[in-house]
């Protein structure tokens, strides 16, 4: 059994690096095709990409595209919330950031096996998927604001902080609708101009 074992590690050694430059290929489509509409890693170095995750804009909407891929995610709660840590008196932190983190990052598919197809799939399911989530949150937003949503000369504008959260909270839940009867839709159009030119400029 000890020889079996030492000729499984001695295989994948050998193979280790060819395993890797093909998973650095697959993870080059992946920035390259999606780069513009989720968080992506941001890597200089030669990486071994045993795994590929990307950020989305929630938690419901990254367990539906997840359902939707059949895919994983790594990890789905911070560090300070396993059952090895309930028990520590001076633990203070709340660590609400990587929780925000572990509610948004999903696993992409990548290994030395997989075909152009499959790789191919994966980027088109995740791009019809966003698609369809932009045309939710522009929908709500023509709900709250009339048809006519969109006027660069908007964004330097600014508004109270209320407008900004209803947009953010918005595109966070598309189906959110804030239960008020606003007097000024200018200034919620605006909060959405600024957003929005915030949100494409970031993914350009």
């Amino acid at each position: 059994m000890l020889l079996l074992n030492a000729k499984f590690i001695d295989f994948r050694l050998q193979k280790m690096k060819e395993w890797q430059s093909k998973r650095q290929a697959i993870a080059k489509q992946y920035d390259e095709q999606l780069k513009e509409y989720v968080t992506i890693q941001q890597t200089n170095a030669d990486h071994n990409y045993h795994k590929y995750v990307i950020r989305l804009q929630n938690k419901e909407v990254r367990d539906r595209l997840k359902k939707k891929l059949g895919a994983k995610v790594h990890y789905d709660k911070p560090l300070s919330e396993n059952k090895m840590y309930e028990n520590i008196k001076h633990k203070k932190d709340s660590t609400f950031i990587s929780k925000i983190v572990c509610d948004s990052i999903l696993t992409l598919p990548i290994h030395a096996y997989m075909s152009q197809q499959e790789v191919d799939n994966t980027i088109n399911t995740i791009l019809i998927f966003l698609d369809q989530e932009e045309n939710k949150f522009l929908d709500s937003m023509k709900q709250l604001i009339g048809d006519d949503i969109f006027d660069k000369n908007l964004i330097n504008e600014t508004t109270e902080d209320i407008y900004d959260y209803i947009v953010e909270k918005t595109y966070q839940t598309p189906e959110y609708i804030e239960e008020v009867e606003f007097k000024n839709k200018r200034k919620l159009k605006i909060a959405f101009n600024k957003f929005y030119e915030n949100l494409t400029r970031d993914t350009r």
